[in-house]
């Protein structure tokens, strides 16, 4: 087999998030002792959370070029789902949507508190030795002065998440407590959120630069990650890979598959139901 023909068969997941402070995109693939993955590379651009639409696509060309891969090296695509900003949440799920048609691979939804998660839950024993067994709690900026956030603790089959809610930075920690009284709190996520959160002696804080490799990387330690990392597995190694025709509509890697997390109305719907009843207390 020709060297050219041999890196066309190369696949690696790309992965991307578009819900916190930036644009944020990934390459994976899995390793060949079957260990798990490695990142080939990562990079965010912090315009994107105002300009996404227009940054998306090139940083995922540019990332390929940079690793000497192309399109035809695309053997999965994972999408972060949300919480967070209303327009890059739907510019993410609506350009994975796209590409899992035009390159006829697979694509799968991870929603953004599960990625910031894992990437804590990776790193806490090293980097936070203090934190173990706390229960890890992923913040994203929600606007209007809040954050979006969610508890994992620890299960019988991983780390299992809670119901997302959204509270003022400063609530996060005793709202967390207050359905599990005693409990140890790490908050995680981006520095500006997690220093206004009122940890003192019930827990801590991991302030950490999303990574979108985290899509990926980790997912597997949470309740119902592995069928994900087999999926993407599959996707990359099978002969001639998965297609997306495959995956019956609506059903787990399809397109219709990968649904938006928005949590509460965006802010343009509350602006017009304002204007049409100025009166109202919404």
């Amino acid at each position: 087999m020709s060297r050219r023909a041999e890196a066309s068969r190369r696949k690696v997941v790309v992965a991307f998030d578009c819900a916190t402070d930036a644009t944020a995109v990934a390459l994976l693939e899995p390793n060949l002792d079957g260990s798990g993955w490695s990142a080939v590379a990562s990079v965010r651009d912090e315009l994107g959370a105002r300009h996404g639409g227009g940054v998306l696509l090139p940083l995922i060309q540019r990332l390929l070029e940079r690793a000497g891969l192309g399109q035809e090296n695309v053997g999965a695509l994972v999408v972060g789902t949300g919480p967070g900003t209303f327009t890059g949440v739907r510019i993410a799920v609506s350009t994975g949507r796209a590409l899992a048609l035009a390159l006829a691979c697979p694509v799968f939804g991870v929603g953004t508190l599960d990625a910031i998660a894992a990437q804590a839950i990776v790193e806490m024993g090293t980097v936070a030795p203090y934190a173990e067994g706390a229960a890890v709690v992923p913040l994203v900026d929600a606007r209007r002065r809040q954050v979006f956030a969610a508890t994992y603790a620890r299960s019988a089959t991983g780390w299992k998440a809670g119901e997302i809610f959204a509270a003022e930075p400063g609530e996060v920690v005793s709202r967390v407590r207050g359905g599990w009284e005693g409990a140890r709190v790490l908050c995680t996520g981006a520095e500006v959120l997690v220093d206004k959160c009122r940890v003192e002696d019930a827990g801590a804080t991991l302030p950490r630069v999303f990574d979108a490799a985290y899509l990926v990387l980790g997912q597997e330690r949470l309740s119902g990650g592995g069928k994900l990392q087999a999926d993407l597995v599959k996707a990359c190694r099978a002969a001639g890979g998965v297609s997306v025709a495959s995956a019956p509509a609506g059903q787990w890697g399809s397109p219709e598959s990968v649904t938006p997390i928005y949590v509460r109305p965006p802010d343009a719907d509350i602006h017009i139901t304002k204007m049409k009843d100025p009166w109202s207390g919404t």
